[in-house]
Formats: structure tokens, C-alpha cells, sequence
């Protein structure tokens, strides 16, 4: 096994998500995803991101460059922080559209910390 799969088993295990959660929020096959655990299949660039933002690590720690103590973010994204990274990434939407939901993004969280 890789070491990028070994790591990406490791997270995907620890944050309680089956093969085929990643695989649907990847946008791949559940196949994809078990050959990438297992060493038979290597992600694109565009997935090694996604897969970094689903768990909140650096792509360097992903794929072996990096000590897991240091690239391990302890305060993982929120479902909200992710919705905006893949809202951002879609080309059909403006950036208007995207300051938009960021503004609301930042009101929910301020009006939650004032309650």
C-alpha cells in the first residue's frame, strides 16, 4: 500500500466515512476509491485537493512529504466551510454568488457566537 493510501484510509476511517461517502463527495466510484487506498490507482490533481478539503490536511501530507503532527489541522472544516469550498470551485457560479454566500456564511457565525 502506498503511503498516500495508507493516510487517506487512515483519515477516512478516523472521520467515521465509508468508501462510498468519499467516493460521492469526490465525485469518483467507490472503486476509485478502494484503488486509491490500495495503491492501484493515483488521483489526479483535482482529487488529491478535494480529498485534502474533505479532511482538512495539506496535499503534502497526503502523499508522504510532510509529518502528520504538523499537517493535521486540529479544528477540522465545518459542513458549512466545505459547502463554500465546492460552491467556490464550480465554474457556473459568479463570484458574486460566492461573496454572497460568504457574507451569510460570516452573519450565521457571528449571530452563533453572540447567542
Amino acid at each position: 500500500m502506498s503511503k498516500f493510501g495508507e493516510r487517506l484510509k487512515y483519515l477516512r476511517k478516523q472521520s467515521n466515512v465509508s468508501q462510498d461517502d468519499l467516493a460521492k463527495r469526490l465525485g469518483v466510484t467507490r472503486s476509485c476509491v478502494a484503488n486509491y487506498e490500495q495503491g492501484t490507482r493515483e488521483p489526479n490533481f483535482e482529487d488529491l485537493e478535494r480529498i485534502a478539503d474533505a479532511f482538512n490536511v495539506e496535499i503534502d501530507y497526503l502523499v508522504g512529504k510532510a509529518d502528520e503532527t504538523a499537517s493535521v489541522s486540529a479544528n477540522p472544516l465545518t459542513e458549512q466551510e466545505k459547502l463554500i469550498i465546492h460552491v467556490y470551485r464550480k465554474d457556473k457560479h459568479t463570484r458574486e454568488m460566492i461573496d454572497h454566500i460568504l457574507r451569510y456564511y460570516y452573519f450565521l457565525n457571528e449571530v452563533k457566537h453572540d447567542a
